[in-house]
């Protein structure tokens, strides 16, 4: 009786969800204003409903884009140039403020992963180096986590692909090394 009452449960839950699911608009695409530079390799987070571009390369020469997107006026403007000319850089938001973690120096062989740190702070448009990582990586993911910045897989200076797991925090400046990924992801 239980698992007939659990199977009924769940084939309810199921109807409910794909209602839900069809109930959903399409939605549409328009176009808004184009980026000014064919960036590519770029990494971008949203801070306060702005979208901002970081790093990238043009043409084949990676600099240190930094654009800023404002939905609501439909505009970009350039903001505080990245210190680093990087691409594939880890990006995340954390209190207020922007990081960038990681990254290639540019070229197509992206086998030169660095371990730089950066925080941006949108208020004052100013960027601030932070204590490097263990070891450089680039194609890394950041997330964002009770306070602190995980930076998660990546390659190495090498081109190889890492399982290596790190935690910044902003509080102590400091990397700690973590349990590295069961398999090597960038």
């Amino acid at each position: 009786m239980r698992a007939r009452n659990w199977i009924l449960t769940c084939l309810i839950c199921l109807a409910r969800l794909t209602f839900t699911a069809q109930a959903q608009d399409a939605g549409q695409w328009a176009a808004r204003a184009p980026l000014p530079a064919a960036l590519s390799e770029v990494s971008v987070v949203e801070l306060n409903g702005k979208i901002h571009v970081f790093g990238g390369s043009v043409l084949g020469f990676t600099g240190p884009y930094h654009l800023e997107y404002d939905p609501n006026i439909d505009k970009w403007r350039p903001r505080g140039a990245v210190p680093r000319s990087l691409d594939h850089m880890g990006a995340a938001v954390l209190n207020g403020k922007i990081y960038l973690v990681g990254g290639f120096i540019g070229g197509v062989t992206h086998n030169d992963g660095q371990n730089v740190a950066m925080e941006y702070d949108p208020v004052l448009d100013s960027w601030r180096l932070l204590a490097p990582m263990k070891a450089g990586r680039g194609s890394v993911g950041l997330a964002a986590l009770n306070g602190k910045l995980y930076a998660i897989g990546g390659r190495d200076a090498t081109g190889a692909t890492v399982p290596t797991n790190e935690v910044y925090d902003p509080a102590t400046n400091r990397w700690n090394s973590l349990a590295p990924l069961p398999r090597a992801r960038d």
